[in-house]
């Protein structure tokens, strides 16, 4: 049997990430790495969002704009690829 992370979660359920011996924890909860997540945490944090996503949505809000109004014809088959 593998050995699992020896830490318990909020919930109060036990972690079950396996871990190589002789580690007893895995990277979310080894004590040892508490600094490194906090600061990978605070970079995550400050990062900008991807310009793709934001050009997605745009066109998601448009195309739901257009359905909404009667603009897109609906309910016909999506076409195939052969």
């Amino acid at each position: 049997m593998m050995p699992r992370c020896a830490a318990i979660k909020r919930d109060g359920g036990r972690c079950t990430a396996i871990v190589r011996p002789p580690q007893t924890h895995c990277y979310q909860h080894d004590p040892a790495r508490a600094e490194e997540r906090r600061r990978a945490a605070s970079r995550a944090g400050k990062s900008k969002p991807s310009r793709e996503v934001a050009d997605i949505k745009s066109m998601l809000r448009d195309l739901a704009e257009r359905v909404l109004a009667g603009e897109v014809e609906t309910g016909r088959p999506w076409p195939t690829s052969s």
